[in-house]
């Protein structure tokens, strides 16, 4: 079940992350300033850039045969699986970040991030 939580917890920083700051509004304006990182992660940064984001990897091999203790697990799971696969459809092969179940060094996504 640590898995599950983990690529949870995974998806909601991968969200939040690429979400510019849009909190401090007024009702009906559009407020799209953030952090650079953020702009950068998103691709909402000025110059030739693209939309970074994380590969599930193995994610989905190594917790499909877990024995999840309720439900709630498999459907975090299902949700998980379904929010990075659809991520991933979007991004450069080159702007994925944190490949680790690839190598353990720092990917051209990684630099292209930094």
């Amino acid at each position: 079940a640590r898995v599950i939580i983990a690529g949870a917890l995974a998806a909601i920083m991968d969200t939040l992350l690429r979400r510019p700051l849009g909190f401090l509004a007024e009702e009906g304006e559009v407020f799209d300033i953030g952090s650079l990182p953020s702009l950068h992660f998103s691709g909402l940064a000025e110059g030739a850039t693209g939309a970074f984001g994380l590969d599930p990897g193995n994610f989905e091999i190594a917790s499909e045969t877990l024995l999840l203790p309720d439900p709630e697990y498999a459907a975090l799971r299902a949700l998980v699986l379904e929010y990075f696969t659809s991520i991933r459809k979007t991004i450069a092969d080159d702007h994925v970040i944190f490949k680790f179940d690839e190598t353990m060094g720092c990917s051209s996504g990684d630099r292209k991030f930094m």
